[in-house]
Order: structure tokens, then sequence, then C-alpha cells
């Protein structure tokens, strides 16, 4: 199964959700990696084989041109109350791809 990491600008709700979908998931919180810059999420994610989930389009999108990753899932910011809806998008590509090097989706 495919591992995720979601960085800090989304809640760790997101993780309780993936992690009941049955995922490996993990946040910036948990893995201490908060307030850092987005290369070293990028840096953390390709270390720990994990597609990085975001809602920083900007910044993302240039780094996925630049470095090499394990794939990127862009969204744009939702509010806690959609949050499940966002899992049920997110697990859905998760278990339908199963390459996800230097792939970037936007959902």
């Amino acid at each position: 199964m495919i591992k995720v990491y979601i960085d800090e600008d989304i809640s760790p709700l997101l993780v309780k959700i993936l992690k009941n979908k049955g995922f490996d998931a993990v946040s910036a919180a948990e893995v201490g990696i908060q307030e850092k810059k987005d290369e070293q999420h990028l840096a953390y994610a390709n270390q720990e084989n994990r597609v990085i989930i975001t809602f920083n389009k900007k910044d993302f999108l240039k780094l996925a041109q630049t470095y090499p990753h394990k794939g990127i899932i862009l969204y744009n910011q939702v509010s806690l109350l959609k949050y499940a809806a966002l899992a049920k998008k997110i697990a859905e590509k998760l278990i339908l791809i199963r390459e996800w090097s230097n792939l970037l989706i936007w959902l």
C-alpha cells in the first residue's frame, strides 16, 4: 500500500481519516517537521517513500519540476467539515495509481 505524508498546511485530522481507511499516513507534527522549508518536507517524504499531500500548490508545483519525488497530491484548501470528502478522493487515487514516482496530481 502507498504511504503518505501530510505536510503542515493540512490538519492532522486528514491523517486520522486516512489511517481509519487503512493507509500508512503520518503528519508533519507526528514526525517533528513543523515550521520547516517545503524542500525539507519533500526530502522527508522522499526518504520515507511517501506521497506528500499538501494545499501548498504554488510552491510544490515548482518543487515537482525541480526535484525528483515519490509523488505529490495537491488540493485546494478546504474546511475541516470537508475532510471526509477530501480523504475519499485521495484514497481513490492512492488505490488506483500504482506508480507515483515524479507524479503530480491536482485534485
